[in-house]
């Protein structure tokens, strides 16, 4: 498995936009890790720990279970 280094902006305000704008450009078939030229300042960066992939695995399936379970009660509470 590929791990990215996950890089938090120094100003999080933008951090929804800027995720939202790589991962446009990696659907289309760009480099998630271009910037296009911008020198973003990040605050801290991270790269995960293989060793915690199965946790991740674990509690992604839990996480992934819940909408069905959950559903009817989404539908009621709309």
């Amino acid at each position: 498995m590929i791990f990215f280094e996950v890089r938090v902006p120094a100003g999080p305000q933008h951090a929804p936009a800027l995720g939202a704008a790589r991962l446009a450009l990696a659907a289309m078939g760009g480099d998630l890790m271009d910037t296009g030229g911008a020198e973003l300042a990040y605050a801290r960066c991270a790269t995960p720990d293989a060793s915690y992939r199965p946790l991740f695995d674990r509690r992604y399936a839990a996480f992934c279970g819940l909408h069905p379970a959950l559903r009817d009660t989404f539908l009621r509470l709309r």
